[in-house]
This record gives structure tokens, C-alpha cells and sequence, in this order.
């Protein structure tokens, strides 16, 4: 059976001297490795004056490939262009064709390879340091690279071609390491060009892996020497990142940022702007927002930007799903941004990429409306055409499902005619045809199943596995699989009456709960509220029937998104409430009680965009 062999750092009496006392400390030893908590199979302890803090994950959390050779009791770390070799017992390690003299040579404990921290920061560029009081080896590894950039986008991001290493050539997408934009970015865009208008040739410093959306997060050099990152802190233009703080410079931005807010240095001198911006179209799901105005400017934040990101122009509708957007502009067409992994690009390619900057998908025009959820995604033509692509999942772009055919990578058109909507859910697509019928797809078959109970219908809401519908008459029908949605706890494969709404224009669901406003601004919820998402805490965890949420005031629209929701008021402003991943709705957050990596703002709180005047 292979040994397993962790890696464990020695931290030098000479390098971080431990007095005696601190020796017999007891509290654990915690390991931060560029902000992040690193967690090992072994605890770190003290000994004869040393920490010794396992060390394989760190190798492996900074993409070093870790191979061990029993026969010769041998570590190979690959690196990049390093390669080390250290043999247990010797004081010569070998970093390619280089020796490196240990002050204590490796050893290995109960199965475990121990080796010296200064040798590491030598070895690969970290820097490392410990806090006596806090008992932390703080851990800071980056790579420093030559680029030339050919693009500076809003966000924050840059569009790099790398000047040296084994990408020489490439291109590539980075963020700007441990930074936000203060309000939606224009200004810090406009002034970052500005500094590289003569020379886009500088130098960046890798902060560790790529985040999730496989960007890589870069502290930026000019070719002064000036810290592009801090200079935007120092200069107004930028924040702190609650976001990034992974990065590890909040401590070094905290002085620069403190001194520009209280000095009213560039952006810090522009108040919230008092008069709301027209909003047009919203959505919300897990990750993302987007808002589009009435002049047609799409703007959005989450996953991909932290701040409100003017990304696109004349559109008239947008959608987010929990890893890519979709978007339709006046002229017909239709664009995406985000991951690639299940073919919403409609390419005909499936693979694991993203994009921050919308790009067509090919093939498509005079949309008339599009939609996006569970990775389903459908765009409806002027005609009442459908075209389909993305996952079928229990046949939900209307194929019969098969398990080996899950993703359709390109648009089809589908059988389906006369459509005014479509509206994918996790478990069936509701379909909605112009004559007010409504009709759902079917796991076996690519034939549409009719709800001959829905007659008159305009508008249709399909999220998890529940589906609400509104008749013109004003009331509300809901169906689906164990649905707590306005008609108790029962099962309802046919569509039932949600009893106590009359008189409502708009109707929509998230993952587990629904809102309706009606004809005089009043807004009505039902479903849970474990994260507030309903809008009201008075009404406790959930509420199988609707009740109307207080102190709300007239509501113009709503948005429904996983398990939260965002509100726009008759007066303008929008206000969210719910589940709150990267601070979609306010960077006020409280953590879930059972999960810790779950934020959530539990009181409805307005969402000040700060968008500039049109």
C-alpha cells in the first residue's frame, strides 16, 4: 500500500525565534496561506523551538506536483520551471541544477517528511511570517510575470499576453488582485488606461491559483515600479475587496484606503447618487445580478464583478443562471457571458471556460425573448419559434431523456410553434403558447404534456420543481412536486388555485418560494423564509399561504431568485433581501447557522447601484 507523505515545514528557531515558554503554548498552530485557512491531516505542533506545520497541501494549494519515491526515501516537488529534490536525512536539497544547504536536515515522523521554511521562501519566492500572539504561520506565494496588456475592461479585469515564461505568447483574462471597484468601476477603467497609454508593458505577481472562474488574481507593476493596486486604493479609484480577501493585501491596503476615504480622495469624494436609475428588466439567481434601464444599458455584479458592471448596450431583456448570464438586444440577437461547462454558449462545444465579455451565439435572430435556469437555456423568436440548448435533464428542452445525451451544444429549433414563453425549471420546462394555453415537458417523451386546467394565461414562473401561472383574470394557479406553495404541503401534479390573491399583475418563484404584487402595489409572499427572502421576518421560517408582506410600501416588480429576492419600488429604488453570495445585496452579511460558507441578509436592505447618469 503507498505511504501517504505529507510535507510538514520546520519553522527555524534562527528564522522565528520561540522562547521556552512560548514552547509550552498549547493552542493550536493555524496556517494561512495568502489569506486562506489551510487545513492538514496533522496538527501543527512546537518542537525544541520550532513550528513544524505540514507542508504538502501548501505545495499542492500553489500547483506544485508532489511525487515521493520510497525506494530512496526522495521528495520531487515540480514547480513551474523549479524542480526540487531532497533525499531524508541529507543537508543538500537540489533546486534544478542548484544546491541549497538545510540548517536542519529533513526528517520523517510517524510517516510525515518534515522540511525547513527557509528553504521554501528561497526555494519558490514565499514569504513567510508568524504572528506570536495569534500562534499563525502566515504564508504569501506569488509568481512574477512580464505581460503586456492589450485590454483594460470595467471590473477591474485586464486582457494580458504573457512577454515571457512557457506561455510566451499567450493571451489571457486577470483580476486585479485583492481590489473593487469603489462604485461601478468607469472611473478606475478611464484611469488605468491613462497610465498605460504609453507603455501597457509591466509586470504582474500571481496570487495564487486560479479563482473558480479560472482567472488568475494579479498584483500589477508599472514600469516605475508602482504597485498599480495600491495606487488605485491611494488614488480613490478603488477599495478594499470583501471578495478577495483571499489574496492576502488587506493589510497593506488598509492605511492607503482609510487616508483616501477620509480625505475625500477621487471616487470617495462622489456621493450615492440620490435619483434611482430606470430599470427596465432585473433578474437574481444564486450568484448574480443583473439590471437592464430603459436606455437599454445592462448592468451586473456577483460572481463575476463586485461591483455594478455596465457589460453590454441596447438590450431589452437579461437572465443569470448561477455560472453564466444570456442577454437580448433590440436588434434580435442574442449573447451570453460565464462558464461554458454545460454548452451555453451554443457553439457546439462543451468545455470548462468562461468569459466576462458577452459573445453572440451564432445562428440566432429576431429573439423575441430568452430564458435561462438549471443550465436549460431557450430563445423564443418573434414567430413563436423555440430554439433549445444547454441541459435536457428529465427532457426539459424537450427531448426524450437519455443519459448519455444530457448536453445539446448548439441551438435547435424545436417542434414547439406559437409560443409566447418558455420557463426551464430544475425538473420540467413550462411552456406557455400565445393563445393563453400552457403545456410542460415530459422526461419520456419530446411531445409536450397540455394542462388543460390553464386556460387565459399571460405569464408563467418555473424554477425548482414547482411552476406558478398567471390568468388574466388576475388569480394564480401553482403545481409541482411537493410543493409547500400556496395550497399546503401536498402533492400537486395538476395545476390548483393559490387561494387569497386576487388582482395580480406579476407573479414569480425561486427555489423554494414565490412572490406575486398586485394591481395596487402590494406585495405578496409565500414558501420559506429561512433567510428572510420573503421580505418580512414577522411571519417566522415559512408560510404555506400568501400573506402580505408589511412596510413595504407600492411595489412596481419583482424578482424571485434562489433563495432570495430583489423588490423595485414604484418610486424607483431597489431593495433585495435573502441569501447573499459575494454580497450581491449588501456588504452587510450574517453567516447561516448550519452551513458557515452561506451569507445572508436577513432585513430587506436597499441596493444603491450608483450608476452614472444617462
Amino acid at each position: 500500500m503507498k505511504t501517504r507523505i505529507l510535507l510538514v515545514l520546520i519553522i527555524l528557531l534562527g528564522f522565528f525565534p520561540i522562547t521556552k515558554s512560548q514552547a509550552a503554548e498549547t493552542r493550536p498552530i493555524s496556517v494561512l496561506m495568502n489569506g486562506n485557512d489551510v487545513q492538514f491531516e496533522n496538527p501543527t505542533i512546537v518542537e525544541d523551538g520550532s513550528v513544524l506545520v505540514p507542508m504538502r497541501g501548501i505545495f499542492e494549494e500553489v500547483g506544485a506536483t508532489v511525487r515521493w519515491f520510497a525506494e530512496t526515501q526522495t521528495v520531487e516537488v515540480q514547480l513551474g520551471g523549479i524542480k526540487l529534490t531532497y533525499t531524508i536525512g541529507e543537508v543538500v536539497v537540489y533546486k534544478n541544477n542548484s544546491e541549497f544547504r538545510l540548517e536542519t536536515p529533513g526528517r520523517i515522523v510517524n510517516g510525515t517528511t518534515l522540511l525547513p521554511v527557509r528553504f521554501l521562501a528561497e526555494a519558490i519566492g514565499a514569504e513567510v511570517g508568524w504572528n506570536e500572539d495569534a500562534r499563525t504561520v502566515t504564508i504569501v506565494f506569488s509568481v512574477k510575470r512580464n505581460i503586456l496588456v492589450e485590454q483594460v475592461m470595467d471590473g477591474l479585469y485586464l486582457t494580458i499576453r504573457y512577454n515571457d515564461g512557457a506561455e510566451k505568447g499567450e493571451a489571457d483574462t486577470v483580476r486585479l488582485a485583492g481590489i473593487a471597484p469603489i462604485h461601478n468601476g468607469q472611473e478606475a477603467t478611464a484611469y488605468i488606461r491613462s497610465l498605460l497609454q504609453d507603455d501597457p508593458k509591466v509586470s504582474m505577481e500571481i496570487r495564487g491559483e486560479r479563482d473558480r472562474n479560472k482567472h488568475l488574481h494579479a498584483a500589477v507593476y508599472l514600469e516605475d515600479g508602482a504597485f498599480l493596486n495600491a495606487k488605485l486604493v491611494e488614488e480613490g479609484y478603488a477599495e478594499i475587496s470583501l471578495d478577495l480577501q483571499n489574496d492576502g493585501l488587506k493589510n497593506q491596503f488598509a492605511l492607503l484606503q482609510n487616508a483616501a476615504s477620509q480625505n475625500n480622495v477621487g471616487n470617495w469624494a462622489k456621493h450615492e447618487t440620490s435619483l434611482p436609475p430606470s430599470i427596465r428588466k432585473m433578474h437574481i439567481t444564486t450568484t448574480n445580478v443583473v439590471v437592464v434601464t430603459d436606455e437599454g444599458t445592462l448592468w451586473t455584479w456577483g460572481q463575476f464583478y463586485e461591483r455594478p458592471t455596465l457589460i453590454l448596450e441596447d438590450v431589452v431583456e437579461a437572465k443569470v443562471d448561477s455560472d453564466a448570464g444570456i442577454a437580448l438586444k433590440k436588434d434580435g440577437t442574442v449573447w451570453v457571458w460565464g462558464f461554458n461547462n454545460a454548452a451555453l454558449w451554443g457553439t457546439g462545444e462543451q468545455k470548462y471556460e468562461t468569459t466576462v465579455i458577452p459573445r453572440q451565439v451564432e445562428g440566432l435572430r429576431d429573439i423575441a425573448s430568452v430564458e435561462m435556469a438549471h443550465s436549460g437555456v431557450f430563445a423564443v423568436g418573434r414567430d413563436g419559434r423555440v430554439f433549445a440548448w444547454g441541459s435536457n435533464y428529465n427532457g426539459k428542452l424537450g427531448q426524450a431523456y437519455k443519459l448519455n445525451e444530457i448536453i445539446y451544444k448548439k441551438p435547435y429549433q424545436t417542434s414547439w410553434a406559437d409560443v409566447r414563453s418558455a420557463s426551464p425549471g430544475f425538473d420540467f420546462t413550462v411552456v406557455l403558447k400565445k393563445d393563453g394555453t400552457v403545456w410542460q415537458t415530459q422526461p419520456t417523451s419530446s411531445e409536450l404534456k397540455h394542462l388543460g386546467t390553464l386556460n387565459d394565461i399571460v405569464a408563467v414562473s418555473n424554477n425548482n420543481n414547482f411552476a406558478v401561472a398567471l390568468q388574466s383574470d388576475g388569480t394564480v394557479w401553482t403545481w409541482g412536486v411537493k410543493s409547500v406553495f400556496g395550497i399546503g404541503n401536498a402533492d400537486n401534479p395538476e395545476p390548483l388555485r393559490v387561494e387569497g390573491l386576487a388582482n395580480i399583475l406579476q407573479v414569480d418563484v425561486g427555489h423554494d418560494h414565490a412572490l406575486a404584487v398586485d394591481r395596487d402595489g402590494n406585495l405578496f409572499a409565500w414558501g420559506s423564509n429561512e433567510y428572510g427572502q420573503l421580505g418580512s421576518l414577522e411571519i417566522g421560517y415559512s408560510s404555506t399561504k400568501p400573506f402580505k408582506v408589511p412596510h413595504l410600501g407600492s411595489v412596481k416588480a419583482v424578482e424571485a431568485g434562489n433563495r432570495q429576492s430583489l423588490i423595485l419600488k414604484q418610486e424607483g429604488t431597489l431593495w433585495g433581501v435573502g441569501a447573499n453570495a459575494h454580497y450581491i445585496l449588501s456588504t452587510d452579511t450574517l453567516r447561516d447557522r448550519y452551513e458557515s460558507n452561506v451569507l445572508y441578509q436577513k432585513q430587506l436592505t436597499q441596493i444603491k447601484l450608483n450608476l452614472p447618469a444617462s
